[in-house]
């Protein structure tokens, strides 16, 4: 592996950071503070991004946008994550689309794409989690009835969904949702999760609870009830109950990104925190003279470069070695499992370097505190993130998937 940056991910590192410095992080600190979720959105800041190419990354050259891998999307995220991980979140499901586009079938392209490529504001998001419990679709639990209650029954040429769903990310600003369901509840999970695209406007749906979260307030999640909404079969993503090889395969790039985004956040703690210790004076010279305050702050960068380098590590390997998809799955897991970890320690040392007035809202810290701290619950926990990484003996698997062996877990 090659550790210099190749020309584009230069130019994407370069252009992502000066757009955070500049426009992001001075908005973010004062979105952060209103109270109303909704007023927290900044569409001209999204606008921005987007004639910035932000929002259409990965999307292939040919449908306007740069091909980026998944380590030069890894890149980005930390650069703008380092100002707001909120802000950066927006994007993620578009950059998980991304990469599919051209697996789609081509009345979904035409029917999805030129929307987004043309629209500043086209966001797109993801409505998988339910208050059933999201670690069920994680592990797998592959049980009849595992994972969700919403449920599309097929009449002629569509599909009826009804349900319920939880902390849909983009939930009440996104124009198209990828949502994750049953088609035969009295199946086991690997037979019955599919995934239907739902227009925002379609009849039918609502959004209940806007979810006010104590850190990552820049991205509105929210509840979405369908109440018989009715979606052309057209829309549905590959085929009934199919959803559950999908999720597997395309597992490892979201959790890059997402371990992307918390490096972000924790070396904008760390930044923060090195140069409050350079100007706080006690006992007559800066805190960063103390020794002790020098061993936290070491601890706090040795932690977020190992994570960088897992982090990288992982996204090379999804790039260039993709034959290996057991072992680059689990160290995924485990580089997830190892930045929970590691921000439970730098959130502390930071906390401890600033004392009391780091939990002044008018710090910057007390926020990326409070975002860090979010992102430790963000796809599935750290226990779970454990036990997906763990060895498991060959032959452990779920049956009916990625062939006769299946996908292990």
């Amino acid at each position: 592996m090659d550790f210099e940056m190749t020309e584009l991910q230069k130019m994407v590192y370069s252009a992502t950071r000066e757009f955070a410095a500049k426009e992001v992080r001075p908005a973010a600190k004062e979105l952060d503070k209103k109270e109303n979720p909704l007023d927290r959105i900044d569409w001209e800041l999204i606008k921005k991004a987007s004639q910035l190419g932000f929002r259409t990354l990965t999307f292939p050259e040919e449908y306007g946008g740069a091909g980026a891998d998944c380590l030069t999307t890894v890149i980005h995220y930390e650069a703008l994550s380092w100002a707001d991980g909120g802000f950066a979140h927006y994007f993620f499901q578009l950059h998980i689309l991304g990469p599919s586009i051209l697996r789609m079938p081509r009345q979904q392209r035409e029917l999805l794409v030129p929307g987004i490529v043309e629209d500043d504001t086209f966001l797109v998001g993801a409505a998988n989690t339910e208050s059933c419990g999201a670690t069920e679709y994680v592990l797998p639990y592959d049980a009849p009835g595992a994972a969700f209650r919403t449920v599309a029954e097929k009449k002629g040429d569509e599909y009826i969904i009804n349900g319920t769903k939880e902390y849909c990310s983009n939930g009440p600003i996104a124009k198209m949702l990828f949502v994750s369901l049953q088609t035969n509840p009295n199946a086991p999970l690997s037979q019955s999760w599919t995934q239907i695209m739902v227009p925002a406007d379609a009849p039918g749906l609502s959004i209940g609870k806007i979810h006010d979260h104590m850190g990552m307030r820049l991205l509105p999640t929210a509840e979405l009830v369908f109440d018989d909404v009715h979606v052309p079969a057209r829309y549905l993503i590959g085929e009934e109950g199919t959803a559950l090889e999908m999720h597997h395969r395309i597992r490892p790039w979201i959790l890059t990104l997402h371990n992307g985004q918390v490096l972000g956040i924790l070396q904008a703690l760390y930044d923060d925190t090195l140069d409050f210790a350079k100007n706080r004076n006690v006992c007559g010279k800066p805190i960063l003279e103390h020794p002790t305050i020098k061993l936290m702050l070491a601890d706090m960068r040795m932690k977020i470069e190992a994570g960088r380098a897992l982090t990288y590590k992982t996204a090379w390997n999804l790039d260039h070695r993709k034959e290996d998809f057991r072992n680059n799955t689990e160290l995924v897991y485990l580089t997830k499992a190892f930045l929970d970890e590691a921000a439970l320690t730098i959130i502390r040392n930071a906390d401890e370097i600033h004392g009391g007035m780091g939990t002044n809202r008018e710090m910057l810290t007390e926020k990326l505190i409070r975002d860090a701290f979010t992102m430790l619950h963000w796809l599935n926990t750290r226990s779970v993130a454990y036990l997906k990484g763990a060895p498991t003996p060959r032959g452990v698997s779920i049956p009916g998937l990625g062939g006769e062996e299946g996908i292990a877990i």
